[in-house]
C-alpha cells in the first residue's frame, strides 16, 4: 500500500510538471526556446561554439540531444524528459524532508511556475539537490566530485562556485578533497579533449570566458528591487555561515547565489530562492494534514489561473508548426498569420542564404528544419569578446544575395528598463547598409546594397 501511494505521488508530480510547463503556460520563447534550440542543434550534428553560439558548457544540451536522437527533436520530447528529471529531483527532496517536501511543490505554483520550464538552470537545481542529499548522507566523495564535474559542464561559472565548498569546508581532510577533485577533473579533461578534437577550443574561450565581459556590461540593471533583495539575502547567508560554520549546506547555497549574476532578474533570482528555502525546511513545524490541504488549495488556484490566463488568449492545439505541433501556443493578435507569412517566405527562398535577426529566430529555424547559426541567438554578450564588431564582420562576409529578415517591432521597441537583450546594433547595421525589399507586419526583409 505504501509503495502504491509513493508511485501515485510521483505520477502526479510528473503530470503536474509536464502539463504545467507544456500546456498551462502557452508562451514559447525566451530561455525555453533557446535551451531547446541548443539541444536541437546538437541533434542535427552541429558543433557547439563552432557552428552556433552559446555561453554555457554543453552537458545539458548533449544530454537532451541523446533523447532527440532516440525519439525525435519535437519540443514535446524536451518537456517529457524535463518532467522525469523534476520527478527524480522530488524523490531526493522527499528523502531529505519527508512530507515537508510538499512545501517545495507548493513553491512551484507561487511565485514562479517558470521554475518548471526545461533549461540548464533547472538542471543545475537538480544537481544541487543531489549534492545536498549526498552531503547529508555522507555520500561517496568520487560521486560528489562527479556531480560537481557535471555542474561545471552544465554552467561553468555556477559549477566552479559549487566546487568551492569542498575545497574550503573539507580543507583539513585532504584525502576527501583529492577524491572529489580527481573525479571532477576527469570529466573536465574529457570535455577539453572534445574541444580540441572539434577545433572549438578558442571559440569556447571567446564565448564562455572572454565574452562574459560583454555580457556583464550589456545586460542587467543594478539598483533594481531584485538586486537589492539579492544583496540582502547574500549578506544574510554570510551572517548564517558565521553563526553556523559547520553546515556545508550554507556554503552550497552561497555558491549557488552565483546563478543570479550578472543579470539580477526575477527568473534567476527565483532559481536561487528555490534552493535558499531548503535551509529552513527542517525547522518549519507543520502537520501533514495542513500541508496536504495547502497543496490541494494551491492546485485548485493554479487550475483557475490557467483558465483565466490562457483560455482567453485563443489557444490553438494542436498547431501546424513542425516540431511544435503538440505544444500549446498563443494565436492572438494575428500571431499565427505573421508566422505563416515568414515561414512561407523562408520556404520560397530556401535556396538562398537567409539570416533571421529576431528573438524568435530559433522558432523559425526549427520549424523549417534548418541549422542554427551565430545569428540566431542575437542577445548582447552572446557573441564573444567585442561581439558586436565580430557579428558585423560576419554580416560583411555573407554572400551578396543574402536575405535578412528583421523583427522591426523589436528593433523599434523602446528599452526603458534595460531588459531587452537583443543586440540592436547589428540590426541597425543591416538597416543602414541594406535595401528593404519586402515588408510584413512586424517584420522587414533586407538585402545588402
Amino acid at each position: 500500500m505504501r509503495v502504491a501511494k509513493s508511485i501515485i505521488k510521483y505520477i502526479l508530480i510528473f503530470l503536474f510538471v509536464f502539463l504545467g510547463a507544456s500546456f498551462f503556460f502557452s508562451v514559447v520563447g525566451g530561455d525555453v526556446l533557446w535551451n531547446y534550440g541548443f539541444c536541437y542543434a546538437l541533434s542535427m550534428g552541429e558543433i557547439p561554439y563552432l557552428d552556433f553560439n552559446m555561453i554555457i558548457t554543453p552537458f545539458f544540451p548533449f544530454l537532451m540531444s541523446l533523447f532527440f536522437r532516440l525519439f525525435s527533436h519535437n519540443i514535446i520530447v524536451f518537456y517529457i524528459v524535463n518532467s522525469y528529471l523534476v520527478t527524480i529531483m522530488f524523490h531526493f527532496i522527499f528523502k531529505l524532508f519527508d512530507y515537508k517536501g510538499w512545501l517545495i511543490f507548493i513553491f512551484l505554483f507561487f511565485p514562479l511556475p517558470a521554475v518548471l520550464f526545461p533549461s540548464y538552470n533547472l538542471f543545475l537545481i537538480f544537481l544541487v539537490v543531489i549534492l545536498l542529499y549526498l552531503e547529508r548522507n555522507n555520500g561517496n566523495d568520487y560521486l560528489i566530485g562527479f556531480i560537481l564535474g557535471i555542474a561545471i559542464l552544465t554552467k561553468q561559472t555556477v559549477g566552479f562556485f559549487l566546487c568551492l565548498p569542498s575545497l574550503y569546508y573539507l580543507c583539513k581532510d585532504y584525502k576527501k578533497v583529492l577524491r572529489r577533485i580527481s573525479s571532477c577533473l576527469v570529466l573536465c579533461l574529457i570535455f577539453l579533449i572534445y574541444l580540441i578534437l572539434t577545433g572549438s577550443f578558442m571559440n569556447f574561450l571567446d564565448l564562455c570566458l572572454f565574452g562574459m565581459f560583454d555580457f556583464t556590461t550589456g545586460n542587467g540593471r543594478l539598483l533594481s528591487p531584485v538586486f537589492l533583495f539579492s544583496a540582502f539575502l547574500f549578506i544574510f547567508l554570510i551572517y548564517r555561515i558565521i553563526k553556523d560554520k559547520r553546515n556545508i549546506w550554507n556554503y552550497y547555497c552561497l555558491a549557488f547565489f552565483s546563478i543570479v549574476l550578472p543579470l539580477f532578474d526575477i527568473n534567476h533570482f527565483l532559481y536561487f530562492l528555490f534552493i535558499f528555502i531548503f535551509l529552513f525546511l527542517d525547522d518549519i513545524k507543520i502537520r501533514k494534514k495542513e500541508l496536504y490541504l495547502c497543496s490541494i488549495f494551491f492546485t485548485c488556484i493554479y487550475v483557475v489561473l490557467f483558465f483565466i490566463t490562457n483560455v482567453g488568449f485563443n489557444i490553438t492545439y494542436p498547431n501546424h508548426y513542425n516540431n511544435f505541433e503538440i505544444r500549446f501556443m498563443h494565436n492572438s493578435n494575428g500571431e499565427f498569420e505573421i508566422r505563416d507569412k515568414i515561414n512561407s517566405f523562408i520556404k520560397k527562398n530556401k535556396n538562398k542564404e537567409i539570416v533571421l535577426l529576431s528573438s524568435e529566430a530559433y522558432f523559425y529555424k526549427i520549424t523549417n528544419n534548418m541549422k542554427i547559426t551565430y545569428f540566431d541567438l542575437l542577445n548582447k554578450g552572446n557573441s564573444g569578446y567585442n561581439g558586436t564588431k565580430k557579428m558585423i564582420d560576419r554580416v560583411k562576409k555573407l554572400p551578396d544575395e543574402t536575405l535578412f529578415i528583421i523583427s522591426y517591432d523589436e528593433y523599434a521597441k523602446e528599452d526603458k528598463l534595460n531588459r531587452q537583450q537583443i543586440n540592436k546594433d547589428i540590426m541597425k547595421y543591416v538597416i543602414d547598409n541594406g535595401e528593404e525589399i519586402e515588408r510584413y507586419e512586424g517584420f522587414r526583409i533586407y538585402k545588402m546594397k
